[in-house]
């Protein structure tokens, strides 16, 4: 049983309702803050209060009348074998079915004349022989007030349209048996629609839509009690996790995954509080059980705050019978990326239930690899929503992937300029922030070749995968521009991915950024660094004879010759192929050229002393982030 279908009016920064679909298992909310993330997990929960949106738009003067109720629209999706389990009873209990309307097109097709005990035991066989059914109920919250569901349609599953009207319509009765079975008794009467079988089971669901919120649980002890159901706020966790410890098998399966979790711990326990018997505290071993050192193990108080928020979820998550849905506000936000990594996995792995997840950790939606994700923006204090199909997150992915980039990468920036590699990446902002002193502000830099990928692929192939990639939605930021090496492009060709890119394509002046690099005052000063690169220092002289011999040699530019004007050189020379030959040449073949490694270090000493060499590629990425 899961939520399928949402929308939410009126409520806190939700003005207009969108109409969202929602998966079985694994759903993302994600967004920048304060874009009615936490607001949407809110009103999943089907346990708020009227909030009504206010606006310039609701609220065009001041006291001006608005709208109070806040209100939602949920479908709920279950298998029948899941009501049939709810309606069941030992004893005899009838349920309630509307109606068909007699002259309806749907009792025309399951032959409903009379409405007799054999036609509503055929209506119910039509019903439970469905593959699923969906419920649909309206939640609507008074400002301030809590709210109450109301069916949208009786009957609430929508097959087909009941007789009579609202409040007063002829119900038939029937019975679920203990083994799932049911038959229809002989009965009927006019009632109210809140009779409707339905009511039972959203009545069922609803207490069992679990919220965690993005708060740090720091809860060590709680009454000693028999009530196994965790409170949302996790208030009574060392009762559960006591009467938990009595099943001794899902107790060490408990202990497990949380150990898989947070590895610092080897496992938990719950005994008497020190302080007061009536009381139950959980206490923390660092050490092996087997040690029975139960002197060292600490009071979860004493340890970390995140620890309660993993053992509250994994106890939810090993008790089906206790949430059919988990909303999870914000992990990221109690737990180091690593260990929140782990829960989503072991949630994948281990649930049963539906997951909705609000974040914006690129880490947590690497691992959920949601069905389905929501993005949400805001507006003129209004929330917008856009969902992403998995289909697409998944082209994005793999087309990330082709140009050796990860979501993480570009998640969360408003644009992205995409730059040649790995070493353009980690340097030009350098660059920016201390030759041209201007600050990225939302921009992500990325490389659209690391290191050892895309060997053979020209760029050519990039703005085809990355025009592919743009199809993903906002998912993926706008690219502000791409800047690439010139090489040994003719202007014919340049032109072409010019034209490719939607006029987005920078090419540096200079063949290739290692070209900005061939400053022999910072050359020395790297190797010179580099422990064992030479038993003797080098000095300025020996790099510039060797760079004077290569500047001389055809070899060392496109087609082989040389540049008609020699002062050119440092334009068209292959930059990498220099500085490759001066490391091997220097070092005696004891150190090989880093690309990114050594293009960083020789970048930061210009940054640092030579500034002026780098303000011509300062100066073209200031106008591309103008």
């Amino acid at each position: 049983m899961y939520i399928s279908g949402f929308e939410l009016r009126n409520y806190k920064s939700f003005h207009e309702p969108k109409a969202l679909v929602l998966q079985p298992r694994f759903n993302i909310i994600t967004g920048q803050n304060n874009a009615g993330k936490t607001a949407l997990l809110n009103a999943l929960s089907l346990n708020f209060a009227g909030n009504p949106h206010r606006s310039e738009r609701t609220v065009p003067i001041p006291g001006a009348t608005v709208n109070s109720v806040s209100w939602c629209d949920i479908s709920i999706t279950a298998v029948p074998t899941e009501i049939l389990r709810i309606l069941q009873r030992p004893t005899d209990h009838d349920w309630w079915i509307a109606r068909p309307a007699p002259q309806s097109q749907f009792a025309k097709n399951i032959g409903w004349s009379n409405g007799g005990q054999p036609e509503v035991q055929r209506l119910l066989q039509y019903i439970f022989s469905r593959e699923a059914l969906t419920f649909q109920f309206r939640y609507r919250a008074p400002h301030t007030q809590m709210g109450n569901l109301t069916a949208v349609q009786i009957p609430a599953f929508g097959l087909y349209t009941g007789e009579g009207q609202v409040n007063n319509r002829p119900f038939a009765n029937f019975m679920v048996k203990p083994d799932l079975s049911y038959f229809a008794r002989g009965g009927g009467a006019m009632m109210p629609d809140a009779n409707d079988f339905s009511f039972a089971t959203v009545g069922y669901f609803q207490p069992k839509v679990y919220r965690f919120s993005a708060e740090r649980f720091n809860i060590g002890s709680s009454l000693h009690g028999n009530n196994p159901i965790l409170r949302p706020d996790a208030g009574n966790l060392p009762e559960v996790l006591g009467i938990l410890q009595a099943n001794t098998h899902r107790f060490a399966h408990f202990n497990t995954l949380l150990k898989a979790i947070l590895p610092q711990i080897q496992h938990v326990s719950v005994r008497p509080a020190p302080h007061n018997p009536q009381y139950v505290e959980i206490i923390v071993w660092s050490t092996k059980k087997e040690s029975e050192r139960i002197d060292l193990a600490l009071p979860l108080l004493e340890c970390g705050t995140g620890m309660g928020q993993v053992m509250a979820i994994l106890y939810v998550m090993l008790h089906p019978e206790t949430a059919e849905t988990i909303l999870i506000d914000e992990p990221q936000s109690f737990l180091h990326p690593g260990a929140a990594r782990k829960l989503i996995e072991v949630l994948k792995v281990h649930s049963k239930q539906q997951i909705i997840i609000t974040t914006h950790s690129a880490t947590i939606i690497n691992a959920a690899d949601p069905e389905t994700i929501i993005i949400a923006t805001q507006a003129a204090a209004e929330t917008q929503l856009e969902q992403l199909d998995a289909r697409d997150s998944k082209t994005l992915e793999i087309c990330l992937a082709e140009i050796g980039a990860r979501l993480g990468d570009v998640f969360g920036a408003d644009n992205i300029l995409w730059v040649e590699g790995a070493t353009e990446a980690l340097c030009f902002p350098l660059i920016l922030n201390r030759v041209a002193k201007r600050a990225l502000m939302g921009t992500a830099i990325v490389g659209i070749r690391q290191v050892g990928d895309l060997e053979g692929r020209d760029a050519k192939r990039v703005l085809e995968i990355y025009n592919s990639l743009s199809k993903a939605a906002s998912f993926l930021p706008p690219a502000v521009g791409f800047v690439l090496d010139r090489e040994c492009r003719t202007a014919q060709q340049q032109e072409e991915l010019n034209r490719l890119s939607k006029n987005l394509v920078t090419f540096l002046p200079r063949r290739m950024y290692e070209n900005y690099l061939l400053h022999p005052p910072a050359i020395v000063s790297v190797f010179n660094a580099i422990s064992g690169f030479n038993p003797a220092p080098i000095t300025l002289s020996q790099v510039e004879v060797l760079i004077g011999k290569m500047r001389s040699a055809g070899n060392y530019f496109c087609g082989q010759e040389l540049p008609k004007d020699s002062s050119q050189w440092v334009r068209e020379i292959d930059g990498a192929k220099v500085l490759k030959e001066i490391f091997a040449t220097l070092s005696e073949t004891r150190v090989s050229y880093d690309k990114v490694k050594h293009s960083v270090a020789l970048t930061k000493w210009i940054v640092e002393n030579a500034p002026a060499e780098l303000e011509g590629i300062a100066a073209l990425l200031s106008q591309i982030l103008h």
